[in-house]
């Protein structure tokens, strides 16, 4: 009986060890394999080289998270992005530190391509999590928090490339744009004038100051309105010389000269925009608000009923072109613009003011009353003015 059991027990034991060797063959096939596979990416066969990492995940190691990797990026390269975010996310989960970092890595980059920005800040975390001194992660996972208008915990990550790479141009520009959309625009300009004093060709940049500097023009925290919009004016023209394709500083350049009374200059700066994005409806619309004050008033008025043509609920149209038909004395064009507005927004005070203004002109004192009445609720200092004088 004793005899029986050793038998057994050196059976079972060759077996193991026979397994075990198999494994061991299977391993050293797949690195071979994986090798091969890289080789060929490197000479650009890709084709082939996917066929070999499939080959290893399907024949010989369905746990090598390299070949998912690699696999993925050959994905990735032919535009197969739903089979490239399905091999990294096996990545991500097989194998060592760090093809798994590696694999986040790679679907943050996708992700923030197509603009799941907030699946790619939690890709970017798991990077840091284990490489805090990636530099690329936290200026994309900033970017990425940027784009969710999470400006505070985007400067952080900033500063976070920043303290790994002082020089890093990108994070402090991207500081920069956080804070202008944040408001503190002393500090925005700040952080601008020292990505220019280091390339003074980032088009961007002098963008985003030009931007800066228009805020602060048109704010009453500042004084001296004037000289700020001067400073945007000069920093949108440098971006324009460095970019002419930039269709936002045609379009910002534009509501500077607005702002100092430039109308033709504005209307040259709106045309452009417009030829480079044609669907941009501000710009048409600036563009008739700079024909009216003009002199422009029939330019303005077919300007502002193309508008509604493209898009009947543009509330800002209807309401300039009702000023204009009832400065041309087309009181029942006008009547109609503020009653389709009137319907659009039930709160605008100056649709009810200049409703009632149609109404006195029809001789209906009662409704124009009404209206007086209404636009006084909603804080329209001409319209008081009217309610003293026309109603009781």
């Amino acid at each position: 009986m004793k005899t029986f059991k050793n038998k057994v027990y050196i059976l079972s034991l060759a077996m193991f060890m026979a397994g075990s060797s198999f494994a061991g063959v299977q391993g050293e096939d797949a690195k071979k394999l994986l090798k091969k596979g890289i080789v060929e990416v490197k000479k650009l066969e890709r084709i082939e080289a996917k066929k070999t990492f499939t080959n290893i995940i399907e024949n010989i190691d369905p746990k090598m998270g390299e070949a998912y990797f690699q696999r993925a990026l050959i994905h990735k390269y032919y535009k197969e992005i739903d089979e490239a975010i399905s091999d990294l996310r096996k990545a991500t989960v097989l194998e060592g530190t760090e093809i798994q970092t590696k694999a986040h890595f790679e679907l943050g980059k996708i992700f923030a391509a197509q603009q799941k920005h907030k699946e790619a800040i939690l890709e970017f975390g798991a990077v840091l999590a284990e490489d805090p001194k990636n530099e690329e992660a936290h200026l994309l996972k900033g970017i990425s928090n940027l784009k969710e208008r999470k400006y505070e915990k985007a400067i952080i990550c900033f500063n976070g490339a920043l303290e790994i790479n002082p020089k890093n141009e990108e994070a402090r520009f991207e500081i920069a744009v956080a804070e202008v959309e944040m408001g503190e625009l002393d500090s925005a300009i700040s952080h601008l004038n020292e990505v220019i004093a280091n390339n003074s060709n980032y088009a961007d940049a002098y963008f985003y100051r030009g931007l800066a500097h228009y805020e602060e023009g048109i704010s009453d925290k500042y004084k001296h309105h004037r000289k700020h919009l001067k400073s945007a004016l000069s920093d949108f023209n440098r971006a324009i010389e460095l970019n002419p394709s930039i269709e936002q500083a045609y379009f910002d350049r534009g509501e500077v000269k607005m702002a100092l009374h430039d109308y033709t200059g504005a209307i040259a700066d709106f045309k452009k925009a417009i030829e480079i994005d044609p669907k941009d409806l501000e710009a048409h619309y600036l563009k008739a608000v700079c024909n009216y004050h003009y002199g422009y008033e029939p330019q303005a008025v077919k300007e502002l009923q193309e508008i509604l043509e493209i898009d009947p609920d543009y509330r800002d149209a209807h309401y300039f072109l009702g000023v204009c038909l009832y400065e041309e004395e087309r009181y029942r064009e006008a009547l109609k613009e503020f009653d389709n507005l009137i319907e659009l927004e039930n709160d605008h005070g100056d649709a009810y003011y200049y409703r009632g203004m149609v109404k006195l002109e029809f001789d209906d004192e009662e409704g124009a009353c009404s209206d007086f009445s209404e636009a006084v609720n909603l804080k329209s200092s001409d319209a008081k003015i009217m309610s003293n004088r026309y109603c009781d």
